[in-house]
């Protein structure tokens, strides 16, 4: 499913069940473009929230794993720990159907005033980014600067006026009327669905094929369609109603979540409400990877990892993969290259930037630490 306004407003939903009322405890900035929030709930309890702005990967989520940062903060996350360090989340918002989340955190300034800032996470693919603005929409800094020589559209940068870019004059799906729907529907000639996600703000290319079919239309039909066949007038209404039923069911949050992960098992469901435009003869990649344990063999013949994936009631299919892992020596010596009793190291990931690698002993060996580990923050 793609990262769209829909997937946005039901994470939004999620977030603002969870989070409103919770002040955050830690701010850390594991990677160049990545923070992770620590917050404290209102029920007592400790939620995790991850904030990326990846230009391949933008994501937002909960989640239960903690990360190595690096030793020295980086000045936007330290700028973040000053400003809103016990701040409380007070509301979490979406503007319209743009992939943009705003986190709304009060907090009390040098002075002991009660203070408004924002934290705007805008997921937009290479232009994602994460952006911290006052009560005024003055951008206080971003995790991402992107100057005028970079973009012609619109600078983030401290001390500009915070704005939404105009995503080509796209309207907005959730104040969609019967006039404006038809005006735009019939104005050029182009596949319907391309003309749903084309015009309208928050549309994958996904949902508008859903949209079609659940009005009963072919996606690849031209809107030519609506003026110059018969019952044209008719589909549209059609395509209407089942686009403004699927834009309520957004606004009154009415999300069903089809993946669960339970006793090793994931179990991805499809539900035919959701997603009816799945050919019987669909084809899906299931991508999945695991860890080693601390039950691994080190070199040798390796570690077989299996799975099975079930489907229909019959036709069960198991693959399975041989994993390595090493073991090796590091010593520690003078400049006489007599061994240094006694000698500790730290280990630091080229790979993302220099972060420290946590490390946990077993039996006479370190390994890595699993993120359960890293949580509980028993790790070297």
């Amino acid at each position: 499913m793609a990262f769209d306004g829909i997937t946005i407003a039901a994470i939004t939903k999620e977030l603002k069940t969870s989070l409103i009322g919770g002040r955050i405890y830690k701010i850390a900035q594991p990677e160049a473009d990545e923070l992770l929030l620590t917050i404290k709930t209102t029920e007592g309890g400790q939620k995790r929230l991850l904030l990326s702005a990846s230009a391949s990967l933008p994501l937002v989520y909960l989640t239960d794993n903690n990360k190595p940062s690096p030793m020295t903060a980086p000045g936007f996350c330290m700028l973040l720990r000053k400003h809103l360090q016990n701040g409380r989340i007070v509301d979490i918002t979406q503007p319209g159907l743009e992939r943009i989340i705003h986190l709304h955190i009060e907090h009390l300034d040098e002075m002991g005033d009660l203070c408004h800032k924002r934290l705007i996470i805008e997921v937009m693919g290479k232009h994602s980014n994460i952006i911290f603005v006052d009560d005024k929409d003055m951008i206080i800094d971003s995790i991402k600067h992107i100057s005028g020589m970079v973009s012609s559209v619109r600078e983030v940068l401290p001390g500009r006026t915070y704005f939404i870019p105009v995503t080509q004059d796209k309207k907005n799906p959730l104040t969609l009327d019967p006039a404006s729907f038809q005006s735009t529907m019939t104005a050029g000639n182009m596949p319907v669905f391309k003309a749903l996600y084309g015009f309208y703000t928050g549309i994958s290319p996904v949902i508008a094929q859903e949209i079609c079919h659940l009005a009963g239309i072919d996606g690849d039909l031209s809107t030519a369609v609506f003026k110059e066949s018969a019952d044209g007038s008719t589909m549209l209404d059609r395509l209407y109603t089942a686009f403004t039923s699927m834009m309520e069911q957004v606004k009154a949050g009415d999300f069903s979540p089809v993946i669960a992960y339970e006793n090793d098992v994931l179990t991805i469901t499809l539900k035919t409400a959701k997603l009816a435009t799945l050919a019987s003869a669909a084809e899906f990649d299931i991508l999945y990877q695991a860890t080693l344990d601390s039950d691994a063999v080190v070199e040798g013949t390796g570690n077989i990892n299996s799975a099975t994936l079930k489907y229909s009631k019959y036709t069960t299919v198991e693959v399975s993969a041989t994993v390595y892992t090493y073991a090796f020596d590091v010593v520690k010596t003078d400049a006489s290259r007599n061994s240094l009793d006694g000698a500790k190291f730290e280990l630091y990931d080229a790979q993302t930037g220099g972060n420290k690698i946590a490390l946990v002993k077993d039996g006479n060996f370190y390994r890595k630490a699993t993120p359960a580990e890293i949580a509980g923050e028993g790790f070297e």
